[in-house]
């Protein structure tokens, strides 16, 4: 929650907050394992953070999301790892949406994405662009600690009522 907080007021996730939750995790996980358990959930975490590093090097993940979203794996059973991830994108996905709906200049971006798309399947065949004419992209982006913040909350509460087990 403290991540999602400063992620939203600051864009930015500290890196003390980071090393903390790695560390509480690396504990928590061998005083429920042994070192065998944290050395694999370490592994996990750093596929994790290679899988998502082209969406940072692509400017779609902030760095300090990538390496929160890598930490999962010191929490959560590996075989439940999928679901939480699906479940934190599709909520960013749910906010996405709703943003470019409701907000007036976000509406405008959507017309210029359109008619993007419009030039690139189309080209210059229905209306001729001209050079600098090529509409620009410029999206903003939503602070992904916040729906990672809901997805650990919906865990914690499908976990507590036993719908699905998701920790250890």
């Amino acid at each position: 929650m403290v991540a999602a907080i400063l992620d939203v007021y600051r864009r930015i996730i500290p890196n003390y907050l980071v090393i903390a939750i790695l560390l509480f995790g690396v504990v928590r996980d061998y005083l429920h394992s042994d070192i065998r358990g944290v050395v694999t959930a370490l592994t996990y975490c750093v596929a994790v953070a290679v899988i998502l590093y082209p969406l940072y090097m692509k400017g779609s993940l902030g760095a300090g999301d990538v390496k929160l979203y890598s930490l999962l794996p010191l929490y959560y059973i590996r075989e439940k790892l999928l679901i939480i991830y699906f479940l934190t994108f599709l909520i960013a996905l749910a906010f996405a949406i709703i943003r470019l709906l409701c907000l007036p200049s976000l509406r405008d971006r959507i017309r210029q994405f359109l008619l993007y798309i419009r030039y690139m399947f189309f080209g210059s065949h229905i209306q001729p662009i001209l050079p600098g004419q090529m509409p620009e992209l410029s999206f903003e982006r939503i602070p992904m600690a916040v729906p990672f913040a809901i997805g650990i909350l919906i865990s914690i509460i499908a976990d507590n009522t036993g719908y699905i087990d998701f920790y250890n």
